[in-house]
């Protein structure tokens, strides 16, 4: 992330309980059906998706998704 300069304020974490549901229904809508699912958006559009497991390192797949 310093790497990139990717501001922490632009960080959103959202818990779920074991229905995959948020406390105030933030997840409505985002077809969630594994956990952990890092979801991430630019401008309001989701842009890339992490599920449960990355397909390189969680680090480089993260990278690849905001450097795009």
């Amino acid at each position: 992330m310093d790497e990139i300069k990717f501001p922490d304020t632009s960080i959103t974490l959202i818990a779920v309980n074991r229905k995959k549901q948020g406390l105030n229904n933030e997840t409505d809508g985002l077809n969630i059906q594994l956990v952990p699912t890092m979801i991430f958006y630019k401008n309001g559009v989701e842009t890339g998706r992490i599920i449960e497991t990355p397909v390189n390192s969680l680090k480089e797949d993260i990278y690849n998704i905001l450097t795009k």
